[in-house]
């Protein structure tokens, strides 16, 4: 199914609506010009249609969007700049979708979005930022968060994540939920998490860790509630939950614990739940 400019016509009628669902319907390409008529639209969902690109000019008309959802496509690539006229987006869902590539700056002009849903898609992430490929044709690193800081909720689950550097989300510092459930995660740098100091959900849960470094969540002053199990942890630094005085439910079954000392959980004065 195509959507052609020629067919704005039947759309004018059309101008006042705030949401458009066009799920399921084959969808394989949007031209330019195909939202001209919808620029008071607030939400547009593409759901489970048949996109595998999209043209940037489609996006121009949609200067009030803010929940864009294109989650289950054919997704492989985002290009710079991608986004870049959705000034007001506050929610882009691109969860199973085929994602490996995302440009350096395909997030640009997103300074206003708030949730950012990656579930289940192809990505890693680079070690380096140093190593970025010339072309801009890169695994997700630091530098491409620079341009979404107002960032609350990043989902990340089921990807294949194995190592989170240094200040890896530094330019997060707003983040309140971060879920990378299911990755390939072997290995977390000691300052992978330095500058979210507004985090309240911590999702590592079905991943390969087998070592935390003490001060891993030394910042969570607002964690509530943090997620391990499902990995290959063998010990527990006692000082590891040092600083969580607010963690209501801990999350721990699943791993290949070989010793617990007696003091590990006494500075969680507010947990409710421990599995």
């Amino acid at each position: 199914m195509y959507i052609e400019y020629d067919a704005h016509y039947f759309l004018n009628s059309f101008k006042y609506l705030d949401e458009l669902d066009l799920d399921k319907t084959t969808i394989q390409y949007l031209e330019a010009g195909t939202f001209n008529a919808f620029k008071n639209i607030k939400k547009l969902s593409l759901v489970n249609n048949a996109l595998s690109s999209l043209n940037r000019f489609m996006l121009d008309d949609l200067v009030s969007l803010k929940v864009l959802n294109l989650s289950s496509n054919f997704f492989v690539e985002l290009s710079d700049n991608l986004f870049s006229p959705l000034k007001n987006l506050e929610e882009l869902d691109l969860k199973y979708n085929k994602i490996v590539s995302i440009h350096v700056n395909a997030f640009e002009g997103l300074e206003n979005l708030k949730v950012l849903n990656l579930w289940k898609n192809e990505l890693e992430i680079e070690a380096n930022d140093q190593e970025l490929s010339s072309n801009g044709n890169t695994k997700l690193s630091a530098t491409h968060f620079k341009h979404v800081s107002e960032l609350i909720k990043l989902v990340l689950r089921n990807n294949k994540i194995e190592k989170l550097s240094a200040n890896q989300f530094d330019c997060l510092n707003k983040l309140a939920d971060l879920d990378l459930h299911g990755n390939q995660l072997s290995q977390i740098e000691p300052n992978a998490f330095q500058n979210l100091n507004n985090m309240i959900i911590l999702n590592l849960s079905v991943n390969q860790l087998n070592t935390l470094d003490e001060n891993l969540f030394k910042n969570f002053i607002y964690l509530e509630d943090l997620y391990l199990s499902g990995n290959s942890i063998e010990v527990i630094n006692a000082r590891l939950f040092d600083g969580l005085a607010r963690l209501k439910r801990l999350h721990f079954s699943s791993n290949s614990l070989s010793k617990l000392e007696a003091n590990t959980f006494s500075n969680l004065k507010c947990l409710l739940e421990l599995t």
